[in-house]
C-alpha cells in the first residue's frame, strides 16, 4: 500500500487525484495540504506542511499546488526523505 500526501488537494487536479486514489486498492491518500481546509475530503486536510503529525509520514508526495509553495515543499520532502511528484 502506497501512502500519499496530496499537496494542493482542494484544487481541480487535487480533487481528481483524490477521486482516482479512492478507487485503487494499492494506494491511499493519508492526508492533504491546501490553503483552504476541507471537511469532506475523506482524509485530513492541513493548511501547512508543519501541521502534519509525525505519524502521518507518506511514502510519496503528489503536488498540484501553486508554484510559490515549492520551496517549502522541497524542504519538507528532503528533510523527511520523501520522493515527490511535482
Amino acid at each position: 500500500m502506497t501512502n500519499i500526501l496530496l499537496h494542493g488537494c482542494n484544487g481541480r487536479m487535487g480533487r481528481t487525484i483524490a477521486e482516482l486514489a479512492a478507487n485503487k486498492e494499492n494506494c491511499r491518500i493519508i492526508c492533504g495540504v491546501d490553503v483552504a481546509p476541507r471537511e469532506d475530503a475523506g482524509f485530513p486536510v492541513y493548511t501547512s506542511l508543519e501541521e502534519i503529525p509525525a505519524d502521518k509520514k507518506p511514502d510519496v508526495i503528489i503536488d498540484f499546488s501553486h508554484f510559490s509553495t515549492l520551496p517549502k515543499l522541497s524542504e519538507y520532502a528532503q528533510k523527511n526523505n520523501i520522493p515527490a511528484v511535482i
